[in-house]
C-alpha cells in the first residue's frame, strides 16, 4: 500500500514538475514579446542554436546590432545616421536574399514544441517574410524621420504673442461652422440632427470651444477684469475685445487643437460627399483661420515611438494615438514633416478588406430562367393582333475591364417564337415569326452599393412569315383570287412599317424586363449592404467606403476600408491569391481590432455574464450570451488595449489584458492571457480553428488555478468553424468549401474551392 501511495506521489510530482518546466518555458518566451515586432523576431533567430538557423544569425545579429534597442528606449531619430541607416539598408538587403533562398523542412508537432525553447528556435518562411516586410517599411520611415529631425521646423514659439482678440476671432468662426453644421444646408433626406452631431464629435467642437473660453477668461482674470461667461456656439460674442497677450499654455492649447482640426480637414478618408459639404466659405474661412495657430507641436520622435507602440501592440488604442500623431504631422507646415506624416499615413492606410470574386462563382449562381410560354395582345399599325408566344432566356455575367472600378455586365440571349393572327377587314392573317434578342445590364460596385445602368438591347435576328390568309370572300370563285391578291398587296406594303413598329415594341418590352428582373435580383444585396453599413455605424460608429477597385476579364478585385474617425488601415500586402479558387477574403487584424476596440471595455469592470450579454448584442449573435461555468466571475478589463487579435506567423493570437479578477476569494492584478489559434481540417475535412499550444499566463503566480480557469473558458477541445453558414444551409452551395487558409503579416486570407470528395 506504501509503494503504491509512494508511486502515486512520484507520478504527481513529475507532472506538477513538468507542468512547471512548460510554465517557465512559456513566460520565458512571451514576457518579452510585444517589445518589439521588428527586434523580438530578430532577436530569437540570433539566440537559437538550432542548425537549421545558422545561415541567418550573422545577419539577424548585424541587423539587431544596427537597430539597437529602437522602440523599446527613448530613441531620437537624430541618433540613426544616415551612414547607420545605409549599413541597416544592405543588412536587409542580405535577409531578403537569405530568405528567399532559405529553406526548413516541413515542420511537426515535436519542432512546435521545440519552438517554445528559445535555443531550439525555427522560424517558418512566413515569419522571415513578416521580418522582411517590416525592415523595408521601416527604412523609409526613417529615412523621411532623419530629414525631418535635421529640417527647420516651424515652432510653437513663433505664435507667442498672440492676443485675446486672435482668440475671438477664431472662437467667432467657429461659431459660424456650428450654425451651418446645424442648419440642416446639405442634409435633405436624413436625419439633420444625426448627422449635425457627427460632424461635431468628429472635429471635437465642445472640447475646442471649452479650450477658447478657458483661455480667454484666463486672459480676462489676469487683466483683472470679471470673467466671460460661456458663450453658446450658435450666439459667439462679437463685442469682446482686449490686448492682452495668450499665456504659452493657453497658446499651446489652441495649436494642439487647431493641428488636429486642419488635418481632419485635410484627411483623404473623407468621401466625396463629405468634402462636398465642407467646401462652404464659412468652413473654408475657419480653415484659414486654424492654419494661423497651427505649429509644430508633434516631434519626429514621439511619432517613431508611437509607430513602434502600435506595431508590437495592434491594439485599438495605440492605433488612435499613431493616426493622430501621424495626421497632425501630414497637417504641418515644414515639408519634411509632411512627407513623414504623409509616408506613415499611407503606409498604415492601405484598405483591411479584400474581396476577389471569380466570374465563374457568380455565373454558376445566376438562377436559370425558365421557358415562358404565354398569348400576347398587341396592336401593330393600327391592326390588332393576338397569339402565342414562347420565350427562351439564357444568362450570363460578363466583366468589362477597367484599372480602377467593378463593371459587369447581365447579358441576356433571348429568343422569341410567335404564332400570332391578324384580322384586317374582311380578312384574317396568320404569321409565324423567330426573334433573337441580345441586351446588356450594366452595374457597378460602389462605395454606396451597386449602381445600375440603362438596359441596351438591340435585335440579331427577325422572321416574319404569313403561313395563311382567310377572307370573307374564299367561297366566291370570282371574287376570292381577286380579294386574296388585294390583301397580299397591302400586307406586302405595311410589311416594312409593321416590322419595324413590332421591333420597336420588343426592345421596349425586353428592356422593361431586364430592367425590373435585375434591381429585384440585385436589389436585395444594396439592401443588406445598406443594412450592414447602418449596422456597423450605430453599433460602432465604423464607417465602410469602397478603396481600391479592379476588374479583369475573369475577377471582380476589390479592397474596402472599415474606419473610425481616427483610425488606420493595413499596413503590410495581404498574402496571394492561390490558383484554381473561386473566390478568396483577406481580413486584416486592424479590422478585428477596430470592432474590438469599439466596444469601450477599455477600465471597464463587471461580471462575465455582464460582458458577453454586451458582445451578443453588439454583434447579433446570440451564442455568446450562453450561460457557461464562470459567468459569475468578476474582472476589470486593462485601461490600455485590453483585448487585441494579431495575424503573425501563421497563427491568430488573442491577447486579454485584466486589470483585476476576483476568483476564490482572491484578486489577481495586472495579468495577461494569450490564446493562440491556428486552422486546421476536422474529421469531416472542414477547415476550423482550434487551439495551438499552451494558454499564456503573464504575471501570474497561481499558473495551475488560473490555467484551469481559462482552460474552460477557452478549451482545447472546442473549434470554430471557418465555413461560412450560408455555405453549409444552402444546398446549391454542397460542391463549395473553405480551403487555403493564410494568415501572414497581419492578414487572415481563406479561399473558396471545389470540394474534393
Amino acid at each position: 500500500m506504501k509503494a503504491e501511495q509512494s508511486f502515486q506521489y512520484r507520478m504527481f510530482s513529475l507532472y506538477i514538475a513538468h507542468c512547471a518546466l512548460c510554465i517557465v518555458l512559456l513566460c520565458s518566451t512571451e514576457s518579452a514579446a510585444g517589445s518589439s515586432v521588428l527586434t523580438e523576431p530578430l532577436r530569437q533567430i540570433a539566440e537559437s542554436t538550432a542548425p537549421e538557423t545558422a545561415p541567418l544569425r550573422d545577419t539577424a545579429k548585424t541587423l539587431l546590432d544596427e537597430i539597437g534597442t529602437f522602440g523599446t528606449e527613448p530613441h531620437t531619430a537624430a541618433s540613426l545616421s544616415l551612414e547607420r541607416l545605409k549599413r541597416i539598408e544592405r543588412a536587409a538587403d542580405d535577409w531578403d536574399t537569405l530568405r528567399r533562398t532559405w529553406t526548413v523542412r516541413e515542420s511537426s508537432a515535436a519542432d512546435d514544441e521545440e519552438n517554445n525553447i528559445p535555443s531550439l528556435y525555427v522560424p517558418s518562411q512566413t515569419a522571415l517574410g513578416e521580418i522582411a516586410a517590416v525592415l523595408q517599411r521601416r527604412v523609409e520611415i526613417w529615412h523621411l524621420a532623419i530629414q525631418a529631425e535635421n529640417a527647420e521646423t516651424f515652432p510653437i514659439t513663433k505664435l507667442y504673442g498672440k492676443t485675446a482678440d486672435d482668440a475671438e476671432r477664431l472662437f467667432g468662426k467657429t461659431g459660424k461652422v456650428v450654425r451651418y453644421i446645424y442648419s440642416g444646408k446639405s442634409n435633405s433626406g436624413k436625419d439633420r440632427r444625426s448627422l449635425a452631431e457627427t460632424w461635431c464629435q468628429y472635429f471635437d467642437l465642445e472640447a475646442f470651444v471649452a479650450d477658447l473660453t478657458s483661455v480667454r477668461n484666463s486672459v480676462q482674470n489676469t487683466a483683472g477684469k470679471p470673467p466671460i461667461q460661456r458663450i453658446s456656439l450658435a450666439e459667439p460674442s462679437d463685442n469682446v475685445s482686449s490686448e492682452s497677450i495668450l499665456s504659452e499654455e493657453g497658446i499651446f492649447s489652441i495649436c494642439r487643437r487647431a493641428n488636429t482640426l486642419v488635418a481632419r480637414l485635410n484627411s483623404p478618408k473623407l468621401s466625396e460627399e463629405q468634402h462636398i459639404f465642407l467646401s462652404h466659405p464659412d468652413i473654408a474661412a475657419w480653415k484659414d483661420e486654424l492654419q494661423n495657430w497651427t505649429a509644430d507641436t508633434v516631434t519626429p520622435q514621439s511619432v517613431l515611438q508611437s509607430l513602434e507602440r502600435y506595431e508590437a501592440s495592434g491594439g485599438m488604442t495605440d492605433m488612435k494615438t499613431l493616426s493622430q500623431l501621424a495626421g497632425q504631422l501630414a497637417a504641418s507646415k515644414t515639408p519634411a514633416y509632411r512627407r513623414l506624416g504623409s509616408a506613415i499615413e499611407r503606409q498604415y492606410g492601405m484598405p483591411n478588406l479584400k474581396v476577389y470574386i471569380s466570374r465563374s462563382l457568380i455565373n454558376r449562381h445566376i438562377p436559370p430562367v425558365e421557358q415562358e410560354v404565354a398569348r400576347f395582345r398587341e396592336v401593330i399599325q393600327d391592326i390588332p393582333v393576338v397569339g402565342r408566344q414562347q420565350t427562351d432566356t439564357d444568362v450570363e455575367m460578363l466583366f468589362v475591364k477597367d484599372p480602377s472600378r467593378l463593371l459587369f455586365v447581365l447579358g441576356a440571349g433571348i429568343d422569341l417564337e410567335t404564332q400570332s393572327r391578324s384580322d384586317a377587314f374582311a380578312a384574317q392573317l396568320f404569321n409565324t415569326g423567330s426573334t433573337s434578342v441580345t441586351a446588356y445590364k450594366g452595374i457597378e460596385l460602389t462605395h454606396d452599393g451597386l449602381v445600375f445602368y440603362p438596359c441596351e438591347a438591340r435585335i440579331t435576328d427577325y422572321r416574319l412569315q404569313l403561313v395563311n390568309l382567310r377572307t370573307n370572300f374564299d367561297d366566291v370563285p370570282l371574287l376570292s383570287r381577286l380579294f386574296r391578291s388585294v390583301v397580299r398587296d397591302q400586307y406586302n406594303s405595311k410589311a416594312g412599317a409593321a416590322r419595324s413598329e413590332t421591333q420597336r415594341k420588343i426592345l421596349r418590352q425586353v428592356r422593361s424586363r431586364l430592367d425590373k428582373e435585375t434591381e429585384e435580383r440585385f436589389g436585395q444585396f444594396n439592401e443588406k449592404y445598406k443594412a450592414f453599413s447602418q449596422y456597423i455605424g450605430e453599433q460602432f460608429d465604423l464607417h465602410v467606403t469602397k478603396q481600391d477597385a479592379r476588374t479583369d476579364d475573369d475577377w471582380l478585385l476589390t479592397s474596402w476600408a472599415v474606419r473610425s474617425a481616427d483610425t488606420l488601415g493595413s499596413g503590410a500586402l495581404p498574402p496571394e491569391t492561390p490558383d484554381g479558387v473561386f473566390a478568396d477574403v483577406k481580413l486584416h487584424e486592424s479590422l478585428v481590432n477596430l470592432f474590438l476596440g469599439q466596444l469601450g471595455l477599455e477600465g471597464n469592470a463587471g461580471k462575465v455574464r455582464d460582458f458577453k450579454k454586451t458582445f451578443a448584442e453588439k454583434f447579433q449573435y446570440s451564442a455568446l450570451a450562453e450561460e457557461a461555468e464562470g459567468d459569475d466571475v468578476e474582472i476589470m478589463f486593462a485601461p490600455y488595449n485590453p483585448l487585441t487579435v494579431r495575424f503573425i506567423d501563421g497563427r491568430i493570437e488573442l491577447t486579454i489584458k485584466i486589470a483585476s479578477m476576483r476568483l476564490l476569494k482572491q484578486t489577481h492584478r495586472n495579468f495577461k492571457v494569450i490564446v493562440r489559434y491556428k486552422p486546421a481540417a476536422d474529421a469531416d475535412g472542414k477547415m476550423v480553428l482550434e487551439r495551438d499550444g499552451y494558454i499564456s499566463l503573464i504575471n501570474v503566480r497561481a499558473q495551475i488555478v488560473m490555467r484551469a480557469v481559462f482552460g474552460k473558458i477557452f478549451p482545447a477541445s472546442r473549434t470554430q468553424p471557418l465555413t461560412p453558414k450560408f455555405l453549409e444551409n444552402a444546398p446549391q452551395f454542397d460542391y463549395l468549401t473553405v480551403r487555403h487558409c493564410r494568415i501572414q503579416n497581419g492578414w487572415f486570407a481563406a479561399a473558396l474551392t471545389e470540394r474534393q470528395e
